[in-house]
């Protein structure tokens, strides 16, 4: 394993209204790794180092949209796992870092897969990876990669902007740009970054939620029963058949959910409901929107 000099995780926190989210997400991080090197990156420092190793204030200028997390390049680690501040963790990541022996970056793919939107020149095969967590290596090749990432992401949300569509997100600039790099990716197993607000399937135990809402209820629901598995937010967990009383059984339990949540709405207010991601899906328009 890398010594403690080597790597280390990174949130980057622009606003204040993301700096007690960032708290509470390393709060949980430092749970499971009491001597790793823990950066917040902020334009709103604390003086309370809490969970942090160390707190700095950004290099680069700051711009309060998604693309501030490109910041995580000025954390002193040579190998980084970035992690948003919308993240809870519940094991131990360290096997992350280790990926980084041979690759460049590992990313796991978006369950949208950005699906709703073509890139001129990219195969739909090349799906969207979250940058909700981003581990990688901080090379010369990879700092180039973020100046490109960044002026991709500038000039897409310009685009857009001129066309009057909503501002552009980070992911498909990161998209774009790894396609046209000769960077090494590895795909991150989504036990290592489970995007609990659509709905997903695991195999194995989850070690880090990303989406907001009551986490200890989704940690819960969604480690309850090892094995292949689906989850659908607020409803829970679904395993692999396994004969016809255990079926049964399921069947009876999620349906019950089902029922409580369409009657008494989502336990947690501040949990996306269960249904939007139904309904966002239905509202869209046929066919796809062409980003640059």
């Amino acid at each position: 394993m890398n010594s403690p000099s080597d790597f280390g995780f990174v949130y980057v926190a622009t606003g204040t209204a993301y700096l007690a989210e960032a708290f509470h997400s390393a709060n949980t991080l430092r749970l499971h790794h009491p001597g790793s090197p823990i950066c917040l990156i902020t334009d709103h420092p604390s003086s309370e180092l809490g969970p942090f190793t160390e707190i700095r204030r950004p290099v680069a200028p700051v711009s309060h949209s998604p693309i501030d997390k490109l910041l995580a390049l000025e954390a002193p680690y040579a190998r980084i796992v970035f992690l948003d501040t919308d993240t809870h963790v519940l094991g131990d990541l360290s096997p992350i870092f280790a990926t980084l022996d041979r690759f460049d970056f590992a990313l796991v793919q978006d369950v949208n897969r950005g699906w709703n939107y073509t890139l001129p020149g990219l195969p739909e095969t090349f799906a969207e990876f979250n940058t909700g967590v981003v581990a990688f290596r901080r090379t010369e090749a990879v700092s180039a990669f973020f100046r490109e990432w960044r002026e991709n992401f500038l000039r897409l949300r310009d685009t857009l902007a001129a066309q009057g569509q909503p501002p552009a997100a980070d992911q498909p600039a990161f998209r774009y740009t790894l396609y046209h790099s000769t960077l090494r990716v590895a795909p991150l197993p989504n036990e290592f970054h489970f995007l609990s607000d659509y709905p997903n399937a695991t195999m194995w135990k989850v070690r880090l939620l990303h989406g907001r809402g009551d986490y200890d209820r989704a940690a819960h629901q969604i480690n309850a029963s090892p094995g292949l598995r689906s989850y659908l937010p607020e409803l829970g967990a679904f395993p692999a058949h396994s004969g016809r009383r255990r079926l049964l059984i399921d069947l009876l339990r999620f349906n019950f959910r089902a029922l409580r949540v369409l009657i008494l709405g989502a336990v947690d207010p501040e949990t996306r409901h269960p249904w939007k991601w139904w309904q966002e899906n239905r509202s869209r328009p046929p066919g796809k929107s062409s980003h640059p």
